[in-house]
């Protein structure tokens, strides 16, 4: 695990009820541990979820460099185009919003504790704010190297879009919340 430059807020500040719900879910799959690997993870035990779920397993390239690839993605996070067997960083390009959620997955990915986002995009279909709240949750099979994350997002919008937002890569991204996840209770 890496030191947390993000500050920490309590589990309890999730906002959004499901990814709060798959947070319980990945905090008692773990048990003593800083986190759970893959093996913990029981889709049929979180079905309600899954369209919610990506399931990120995390590489790096020759040159050292993190990537992270699309093992699966649920039904709600990939309208528009399907990302399942792709690496993030091929997907997004150099836009403001392609660096945004590059940084974000790689902050993620690093911390070794979940981190939680809250963000307004301005999407052009939409001629509006879409608001998105993501959740990602590391997975390590050593216990200490993150090797795979199981992020949820939740995305709502006051129209039902044909692209998502890895296909328009809005320029307009405001930061509302974004922190690591203390657990409280241990």
């Amino acid at each position: 695990m890496h030191e947390n430059p993000i500050a920490a807020r309590s589990s309890s500040e999730i906002s959004d009820p499901a990814l709060r719900k798959l947070y319980d879910y990945w905090s008692g799959r773990r048990g003593d541990r800083p986190m759970p690997s893959r093996a913990d993870i029981d889709p049929s035990e979180i079905v309600s979820l899954l369209p919610h779920i990506m399931m990120v397993d995390v590489h790096i390239d020759a040159d050292g460099r993190k990537k992270h690839w699309f093992r699966l993605v649920g039904t709600q996070v990939a309208f528009g185009t399907d990302p399942t067997r792709t690496y993030l960083e091929d997907q997004v390009g150099d836009s403001a919003y392609g660096t945004h959620i590059t940084k974000l997955f790689s902050n993620a990915s690093s911390l070794g504790q979940p981190l939680y986002s809250e963000y307004e995009y301005e999407h052009p279909e939409s001629h509006g704010v879409r608001f998105a709240r993501r959740l990602f949750l590391p997975l390590s099979e050593d216990g200490h190297t993150v090797n795979k994350m199981l992020v949820g997002q939740r995305v709502e919008s006051t129209k039902q879009l044909e692209k998502s937002l890895w296909q328009v890569q809005p320029d307009m991204i405001h930061e509302l919340r974004l922190f690591a996840v203390r657990d409280d209770e241990r």
